[in-house]
C-alpha cells in the first residue's frame, strides 16, 4: 500500500517499481497528493493504463482488510 506526497513523482515510481517486483501494489487514493494537479493525474492515467494501478479509496482498503481478517 502506497501513501504520500508528488504522486507524478515519489509516488508513481515507487509504484512502478513495487510492480515490476512482483507486488500488488495498492494506491491509498485519499492519501496520495501531487506536486501540480495536471502532473499528478497524468501519472494516474499512466499507472492505470499501463500497469492496471489505480487509486483505492479508503471505504475499499478497509473493506478489504475486514474481509481477509476471517
Amino acid at each position: 500500500m502506497i501513501c504520500g506526497y508528488s504522486t507524478d513523482s515519489c509516488v508513481g515510481q515507487t509504484a512502478i517499481d513495487a510492480y515490476e517486483l512482483d507486488f500488488k501494489v495498492i494506491l491509498a487514493g485519499e492519501a496520495i497528493l501531487g506536486t501540480q494537479i495536471k502532473y499528478g493525474e497524468l501519472m494516474l492515467d499512466s499507472l492505470k493504463r499501463r500497469f492496471e494501478i489505480i487509486p483505492v479509496s479508503n471505504k475499499e482498503i478497509m473493506e478489504s482488510l475486514v474481509r481477509n481478517v476471517d
